[in-house]
């Protein structure tokens, strides 16, 4: 099954720092390929070097 475009990364991502927003929980931080580093930007993800992350807010 090919999901490019199909959106379903956006819900997946959305849905792990939707549940990582829980109280003593910080960031989400993943590594990704540089083909899906443009994702998790576009959700909120900041750049590291070599690693992207968000910050919860609590």
């Amino acid at each position: 099954m090919w999901c490019r475009n199909s959106g379903l990364g956006g819900k997946l991502i959305d849905a792990v720092v939707e549940l990582a927003g829980r109280p003593g929980l910080e960031r989400v931080t993943v590594q990704s390929s540089k083909g899906a580093g443009s994702a998790y930007i576009r959700h909120g993800f900041a750049t590291s070097p070599g690693l992207l992350y968000i910050e919860l807010g609590h």
